[in-house]
């Protein structure tokens, strides 16, 4: 501890030199970030089960607040799903259920008394038109038309609510890589 402070105490009787030789620049306060942001993440998954499949999905929503640069959680939301499914299009029925899981917590969240500043998603905001059943997959045209139900349906009440109709409003943004 002796041999420490020494070395402080050295360090500060050189360093006025230092700085007045112009060797040691200021170093600039870091900006101030206060924020609340919310974080919807999605799974699925399938298994084979008694010559079928069952399939259980969920979506789950973080709300960080970043208040003067200091990180904390400000709750969670989830959803989930779990029921039989056929082969038809598993895949893009999974994805389809996600997208109205994410859709479901966004709209929670923005009638919550307080909505945030930032929303992350990690699916689509709107339908692919790779995501677009064909004629022959009835219960994949199902789940396609439920979630684009969904998504006019949020779009239709929240709009106002959003990033950039509302100057103020809630910025929302999908991450998909």
């Amino acid at each position: 501890a002796g041999r420490l402070l020494k070395q402080v105490r050295d360090i500060e009787q050189v360093a006025p030199l230092f700085r007045d030789a112009g060797l040691v620049k200021a170093v600039p306060k870091p900006t101030i970030v206060n924020l609340r942001v919310a974080g919807i993440a999605t799974k699925s998954c399938l298994d084979k089960v008694l010559g079928g499949f069952i399939y259980a999905s969920a979506a789950v929503r973080t709300d960080l607040l970043i208040d003067d640069n200091k990180v904390s959680t400000a709750g969670s939301d989830s959803v989930s799903e779990l029921d039989d499914i056929d082969f038809e299009a598993q895949r893009k029925r999974l994805d389809l259920i996600e997208i109205r899981h994410s859709y479901q917590l966004v709209e929670k969240k923005l009638l919550s008394y307080e909505p945030g500043d930032l929303t992350l998603l990690d699916t689509p905001l709107f339908l692919a038109r790779d995501m677009a059943p064909l004629e022959r997959n009835v219960r994949h045209k199902q789940e396609y038309e439920k979630t684009r139900q969904v998504i006019e349906t949020f779009w239709q009440n929240h709009r106002s609510k959003i990033f950039p109709w509302n100057q103020n409003g809630v910025v929302l943004a999908s991450i998909l890589a």
